[in-house]
């Protein structure tokens, strides 16, 4: 067995995974430059799914009484074999990566392969997670140092929560393209592109997409499945229930981004907080005015309140900021034939958006002894006027604020250290870094909403839920009647029972002692794994032996339904906090920059990994092949210095002739090689 070496570092971190259900040939592409679009005049599902089983056809859209499908000719004639009338549409396609046309599911994949291809430097595309048929849902990262973690603002962009609103994602895969276009080229492009992380999510609900059908494949409607102030109007009887509302929680958490655009139609709307409420949000005079307005007069829609719009409730756009501290807000655009018009009216926006993602402030949260990071919640106030909270992220410590020019103060909590507050002087259209170096301490506290109910319909509650976390302060959430609120205690955080009580529930003081129920697990989903712990009467405590739990990172409070009282009805959350860290040790973070991995040619041309590791750890070697699936696998335990692997110790004549894959997992890293096999 031979191998061809390639010596360049392959940056595309899990694209080949995301194509292993669609594989492209060159006879694929002549066949889409012929296509047409059909209609059925049906819409029974028993006739689509008979549709969707015939290879090489395509159902795009779904309506009251008819579908549309992508098909050639000699495909059609498969389809009135089984006595389904069809009638003749229009031309549509020409290329499958030409402009001007609604991409099919297919051809998404294949023009977002093209182009982070042909844009490697600069262009990456993850698998963030699957849809409820176990198609992908992707995320394109566009960047200067696309494999680094860099304390630059980060935006997200993504389309079609519901499947059949195609312009969604043609407008982002028309941004994807114009950046990577353009990209040395034209130096406003490029300086974005040098300044920012910019990430694209072009279909949130990929089995909707493929169907033309609002709902995800379970029927929900994935943009009222989101878990903050969420009411049962997905169809879902519990928030976060969906596998595609889930991955995007996920993501969210784990980037911490400064803004998100969700895209949406058929209005032409610049849709900003609340959905759900007639509230104003503490950031709504500056920082909702300067991002929503700008946008509107860029493409000539109408600034409009959801809730005056219609009222939403468990929104992405609610979620996003309520509880991850993302300022969020949803563009609804017109679905016109030719998408190519409204893709360029909003490319300019986009561009103004994308910038003022890196304004603010921004900075790291670390240890003051070891400079290792901190994940945390950080509060803001302008004089007395607060503003939304954000985290910092776990891997890196790393957060970022979009705030209007004024004077601030910023005050930031981890649990086990010590806070610290800093007063800061923000100016327009610049970004000031403020690091936060804290001491260790001794107070354990929750630090991040993952769902959050107080209120629907009454609007009287004048509480912020995430004024549960953090210390005792005397500030609090009112969870209302039927309020439900889940808190993070953040990753090597988790309390651990010991002798005594381990997990206290304070009550804020609003004049009356009120009563919740108290649950305490492992998985932040709603209905998986919570152990009750019981009634918390005021502030009460509790001990994890009583569930059988050794540990938990997570505690669910509910509301018992019993009490009201004014602007502050139900029971009132100050803080949770507990008396006994997680006693798990935990892994050294690593920042990539300190690993040394490269790809060498030894003795006989046989390619070996070259990698120099500053501690001990457990490294990871899996080999895939083209389509994403692994060949083999092994994980293997080293101390800090310079190592050599082969891929040869795994192959053992396993693979054929071909093009294969390297990933080797550090502990906070992939690096990914590509080499080829000769017989």
């Amino acid at each position: 067995m031979n191998f061809l070496l390639y010596t360049g570092l392959i940056l595309l971190l899990s694209t080949n995974s995301i194509f292993a259900q669609d594989n492209f040939s060159d006879s694929d592409f002549s066949i889409y430059r012929q296509w047409d679009v059909w209609k059925v005049p049906t819409a029974e599902r028993s006739i689509i799914q008979q549709i969707e089983n015939i290879e090489n056809i395509d159902v795009i859209r779904v309506y009251e009484d008819y579908i549309e499908i992508y098909a050639d000719r000699q495909f059609v004639d498969q389809i009135r074999s089984l006595s389904i009338p069809v009638v003749y549409d229009r031309h549509l396609i020409n290329d499958p990566v030409d402009y001007g046309y609604y991409h099919t599911w297919s051809q998404v994949l294949s023009e977002v392969n093209t182009y982070i291809t042909n844009y490697p430097a600069i262009a990456r595309c993850d698998t963030i997670g699957w849809s409820v048929q176990n198609r992908p849902i992707i995320s394109i990262k566009i960047s200067d140092n696309v494999v680094d973690d860099e304390l630059e603002g980060k935006i997200q962009f993504n389309g079609c929560h519901h499947g059949d609103e195609n312009i969604a994602t043609e407008i982002n895969l028309y941004f994807m393209r114009y950046l990577l276009d353009n990209y040395g080229t034209l130096p406003e492009v490029t300086s974005l592109v040098d300044n920012r992380e910019i990430f694209i999510i072009p279909v949130v609900n990929p089995d909707g997409f493929y169907a033309g059908s609002r709902y995800n494949a379970n029927g929900i409607d994935v943009n009222r499945d989101y878990g903050f102030q969420w009411f049962q109007h997905s169809g879902a009887s519990i928030p976060f229930s969906q596998p595609e509302s889930r991955v995007m929680r996920d993501d969210y958490c784990k980037y911490g981004y400064t803004i998100s655009l969700d895209y949406h139609s058929v209005s032409s709307y610049v849709n900003y907080l609340w959905d759900y409420s007639t509230y104003q949000v503490p950031d709504y005079y500056e920082e909702v005015v300067m991002f929503s307005v700008p946008y509107a007069d860029s493409t000539g829609y109408d600034t409009i309140n959801g809730y005056s719009w219609y009222q939403v409730s468990g929104s992405c756009q609610d979620a996003t900021y309520g509880l991850f501290g993302t300022l969020d807000v949803t563009i609804e655009s017109q679905q016109p034939t030719d998408p190519d018009p409204e893709c360029l009216k909003n490319r300019g926006a986009m561009i103004y958006v994308a910038k003022l993602a890196g304004y603010g402030i921004q900075g790291y949260l670390t240890d003051s002894l070891n400079g290792s990071p901190l994940e945390g919640v950080l509060f803001f106030k302008q004089g007395n006027d607060p503003r939304w909270i954000t985290n910092s992220r776990n891997a890196t410590g790393e957060y970022h604020k979009i705030l209007a020019p004024g004077t601030y103060s910023v005050t930031a909590y981890v649990p086990g250290y010590l806070s610290q507050t800093k007063s800061v002087q923000i100016y327009a259209d610049t970004s000031v870094r403020l690091d936060f170096e804290l001491a260790p301490g001794s107070d354990y506290f929750a630090i991040r909403l993952l769902a959050a109910r107080q209120e629907y319909s009454n609007f009287i509650n004048s509480t912020y839920a995430y004024d549960a976390l953090g210390p005792v302060d005397g500030v609090f959430m009112s969870l209302n009647r039927q309020g439900f609120v889940i808190l993070d205690f953040g990753e090597g955080n988790q309390v651990t029972d010991q002798t005594g009580y381990d997990i206290v529930i304070h009550e804020g003081n609003d004049g009356i002692v009120e009563n919740c129920e108290v649950y305490a697990g492992n998985s932040p989903e709603f209905n998986q794994g919570w152990q009750l712990l019981g009634t918390a009467v005021g502030t009460d405590s509790f001990d994890l032996s009583s569930t059988g739990l050794q540990s938990a990172r997570y505690v669910k409070i509910v509301d018992d339904y019993s009490s009201t009282s004014g602007t502050t009805p139900g029971y009132d959350l100050d803080a949770v906090t507990h008396c006994h860290p997680s006693a798990i040790a935990e892994q050294p973070q690593i920042h990539p920059n300190q690993i040394s991995c490269f790809l060498i040619n030894s003795v006989g041309d046989i390619p070996q990994v070259k990698f120099d590791i500053p501690v001990p750890q457990n490294v990871k070697f899996t080999i895939t092949d083209l389509s994403g699936r692994t060949i083999a696998s092994i994980r293997e335990t080293y101390t800090a210095g310079s190592h050599y692997w082969s891929p040869s110790n795994l192959l053992d004549n396993q693979a054929s002739s071909g093009i294969y894959f390297i990933n080797v997992d550090f502990i906070s890293s992939r690096l990914t090689f590509k080499l080829e096999i000769i017989e």
